[in-house]
């Protein structure tokens, strides 16, 4: 256990002397053992798991394996690198390429691909109903831009309230 590693507040090296991989990691057995199996058939591999942690119950690592030989004994060397902040950005990143950032509703990208998806016979009809937001302008000039924003928030959110699970409620564009 290197330095590196116990670095991190959710680690202390007496926690990780002696464990084996399986106990650090949050993995069912067939995952477990496809990784095993990779790691036989090829000498090496490469995943992402979360670890069991004593301390945060959020961390995941990129873990690489690879066989080396110690005493004519089969060992596994196991490196592990913390890319929990590199999956939060990729997670934030992909919900914000389909929602709308002010209200969370989902953007125009998102319905334009859903319109595509459902556009087929068997889904028909398809009702589409467009909310413009009159005087929106106005209450940006006179009130400023954070009430303009709670306008649309609110407003967001009533017409969510009114919708089915299943209907696709969307930002289309500014108002």
């Amino acid at each position: 256990v290197n330095k590196k590693m116990c670095e991190d507040p959710s680690y202390k090296k007496e926690d990780l002397i002696g464990k084996n991989l399986k106990s650090l990691l949050v993995l069912n057995e067939k995952e477990y053992q496809k990784i095993i199996d990779d790691l036989i058939e090829h000498n090496k591999v490469t995943f992402e798991s979360k670890f069991k942690s004593f301390y945060n119950e959020n961390i995941i690592g990129e873990i690489n394996c690879k066989t080396i030989e110690v005493n004519n004994e089969i060992l596994c060397l196991a490196i592990a690198r913390n890319i929990t902040q590199r999956i939060d950005m990729e997670n934030s990143l992909r919900y914000l390429s389909f929602h709308d950032s002010l209200t969370g509703l989902y953007n125009r990208t998102y319905f334009e691909k859903e319109t595509l998806r459902i556009n087929f016979e068997n889904q028909l009809p398809i009702s589409i109903i467009m909310i413009d937001l009159n005087n929106l302008k106005i209450i940006n000039d006179f009130f400023g831009h954070q009430m303009g924003d709670r306008v649309l928030k609110e407003t967001a959110q009533s017409i969510k309230k009114f919708c089915r699970k299943e209907d696709t409620v969307a930002r289309y564009g500014g108002d």
